[in-house]
């Protein structure tokens, strides 16, 4: 079972929880979002193995601090809870995201053109 915290019964800390409701809704998204982190490229190959390498000719490592935080796409508004990807059609250049929308009560079909700037 959750827990609820005691709130004091005073003014000042009844307008204090007020506020700091107030900043953390403000900060957040209205609702949900489907988005896509763009995973970064290596600066080029090593032209005998293929290995992927830095600008530096290190071993390219998209993990790396140096390339966080990878660059965030929206790609729709809504879904917030849970998704799941198939390829409905694996003939075309699209993938399907079935997404639901917990706080809206509705589950969504996205389509997402694939490439390097992917489109709904």
């Amino acid at each position: 079972r959750a827990k609820l915290r005691k709130v004091s019964s005073t003014a000042s800390a009844h307008h204090q929880q007020n506020h700091q409701n107030e900043i953390t809704d403000s900060s957040r998204p209205k609702n949900g979002q489907l988005v896509w982190l763009e995973m970064p490229k290596p600066h080029h190959f090593d032209e005998g193995t293929g290995t992927p390498l830095e600008e530096d000719g290190t071993a390219f490592d998209p993990f790396s601090a140096r390339h966080l935080p990878w660059k965030e796409r929206v790609l729709a508004t809504g879904p917030d809870v849970m998704f799941a990807i198939a390829d409905m059609d694996p003939s075309d250049d699209t993938i399907e995201i079935m997404a639901s929308h917990f706080f809206d009560r509705k589950v969504t079909l996205h389509s997402i053109q694939r490439g390097p700037a992917p489109r709904v």
